[in-house]
């Protein structure tokens, strides 16, 4: 029943060697733009209750401690969520799970919209924040994949630009739909961003590609004397990451940079709306 969201099989014939330089960039382009446009409807998705903050607390009568309960439990459930689907995108193909969690955010993020009830918002925005952390784990690995150690980096830099055109088009939606359907029908908030979202699931799902050997391209080159090798998963994990302070250096500076990003970013819609009077 779930065989589709298992990896592909190799093709069985190989691309001829004078076809694979044109192949790889047809692919690799493939890769990158459903990726960013696959992170970016994640982010229409996750920007959704931030934007629609003050309508909650003007028209649905949420208070600031409600708002930052709600925030509260998509940012842990999306760290939590962030790293135990980390562990499946690794084992599943990430063209169709990255879709599959698009899908699954979106449909919460819909049902939030036709709630009242505090706690059932909580609950709601916990399965946002567990769906959302299938993103990001699923594109970086079809990053990683396709793009050697010396294109990666500007692979990667490429891709983020998805956050920015995530959260920039979040704000049109939300404002678009204010101004056509009015601030008081607050489901129409919620619903309209989830429908294109799951549109887009089904784009992206169409338009990526697993790995190049299922399509008849050679395995891309890595650099394996940098690897140490394991024969499990756990002894992978405890030595290439638990144990390695860069990771743990990287992780620190991330998480304050986090706390500086999200300050602001999840409060500024309040801030401006109450403090400033902005529409």
């Amino acid at each position: 029943m779930v065989n589709w969201l298992l990896p592909s099989a190799p093709a069985d014939k190989l691309i001829p060697k004078e076809q694979r330089h044109s192949a790889f960039i047809k692919y690799r382009t493939r890769i990158l733009v459903s990726t960013i446009l696959a992170y970016a409807s994640y982010y229409i998705v996750k920007s959704n209750f931030t934007l629609s903050s003050p309508y909650l607390t003007k028209d649905v009568g949420l208070t600031t401690a409600d708002i930052g309960l709600v925030l509260s439990a998509l940012a842990i459930s999306y760290g939590i969520g962030k790293f135990f689907m980390g562990l499946l995108a690794d084992r599943l193909n990430p063209r169709y799970f990255v879709g599959v969690g698009l899908i699954l955010s979106a449909i919460f993020n819909t049902f939030f919209g036709y709630t009242r009830n505090l706690w059932v918002m909580v609950l709601l925005m916990i399965g946002v924040g567990v769906t959302q952390g299938i993103g990001a784990p699923c594109c970086q690995k079809s990053l990683a994949t396709w793009f050697d150690e010396h294109q990666l980096g500007t692979a990667t830099s490429t891709w983020n630009i998805s956050h920015n055109i995530g959260s920039g088009t979040a704000s049109l939606i939300v404002a678009g739909t204010v101004g056509a359907f009015g601030a008081a029908n607050i489901h129409n908030i919620f619903l309209i961003p989830s429908l294109i979202s799951i549109v887009m699931a089904l784009i992206v799902m169409a338009l990526g590609v697993d790995t190049p050997e299922s399509v008849g391209l050679p395995k891309v080159n890595k650099n394996k004397e940098k690897n140490i090798k394991h024969k499990t998963s756990w002894g992978a994990f405890r030595d290439n990451i638990m144990k390695n302070p860069i990771v743990w250096a990287l992780c620190i500076m991330n998480a304050f940079s986090y706390i500086l990003r999200y300050g602001i970013e999840n409060w500024i819609p309040i801030y401006l709306s109450t403090s400033k009077g902005f529409s």
